[in-house]
């Protein structure tokens, strides 16, 4: 009995550690990601959220490559104002990203703040209403 017990511990132990993993991982995400495409085993992901009362549009990148790639697209939206698409002020994007995920976990996050499209990316004249999200022209690169 006594040794039963002693091989239930490490199998309650593991299953502890892997619920936290699962549920620390699950915290980190209030939404629910939406996959665009998916362009040399690098996949973009979208949701959009409240941030400081506006709503945003949140990007996750998930480079499955085992090296950096560089990454460019543009941004095209539907706003509240005009009910058609339009692509966005700041629509051409560049960067540089690792190996693995990467992703703004809040509207604060300054590591990631690239990958945070506010209302003013999309037209800094006025103020509009994101609706809804769409990237195009996705070009994947092996970074030099």
């Amino acid at each position: 009995m006594k040794q039963k017990k002693l091989l239930l511990l490490p199998l309650l132990f593991f299953c502890g550690f892997v619920y936290s993993q699962i549920n620390s991982s699950l915290a980190d995400e209030t939404g629910i990601w939406i996959l665009d495409k998916t362009v040399n085993k690098v996949a973009f992901y979208h949701k959009i959220e409240m941030c400081n009362n506006q709503k945003v549009v949140f990007i996750k990148l998930d480079n499955r490559n085992a090296y950096n790639v560089d990454i460019s697209w543009n941004n095209s939206f539907t706003i509240s104002t005009q009910g058609n698409s339009i692509d966005g002020f700041k629509s051409d994007y560049k960067l540089r990203i690792p190996k693995g995920e990467s992703f703004a976990k809040n509207c604060n996050d300054l590591k990631f703040k690239d990958l945070i499209i506010n209302a003013y990316d999309v037209d800094p004249a006025r103020p509009v209403e994101i609706q809804s999200f769409n990237v195009k022209n996705m070009v994947i690169n092996k970074a030099l």
